[in-house]
């Protein structure tokens, strides 16, 4: 499910409750927050990231390509690989309505 159904169903199930579909309080938009795992442009976890993936792709081995147990063993590796350098490196934000750069650090 992407992100603009779950915000549509949200505001068509919002107008309900302002309308008095239902004896349940409303939820404002402002509540709603959700967490990411983002790493900073330019940063020096990007460049960290980047070179611990750089470094242990290069150790990989790429020999045996030519049959599908191979080339299976060899993409969960590189999955398993960005996974754990991602979560090494990515750090956890929560996303609200305030989330601009404008208004705070985050």
């Amino acid at each position: 499910m992407g992100d603009s159904f779950l915000l549509n169903t949200f505001c068509s199930f919002n107008r309900v409750l302002c309308k008095g579909g239902s004896k349940l309080h409303s939820i404002a938009l402002e509540n709603i927050c959700v967490c990411r795992m983002v790493l900073k442009h330019d940063s020096e976890e990007e460049t960290a990231f980047l070179l611990s993936v750089s470094e242990e792709l290069s150790q990989l081995n790429f020999s045996s390509l030519d049959s599908t147990a191979g080339l299976d063993l060899l993409s969960e590796a590189i999955s398993e690989l960005f996974a754990n350098c991602w979560a090494t490196y990515a750090k956890k934000i929560i996303v609200t309505t305030w989330s601009k750069e404008w208004w705070n650090n985050e």
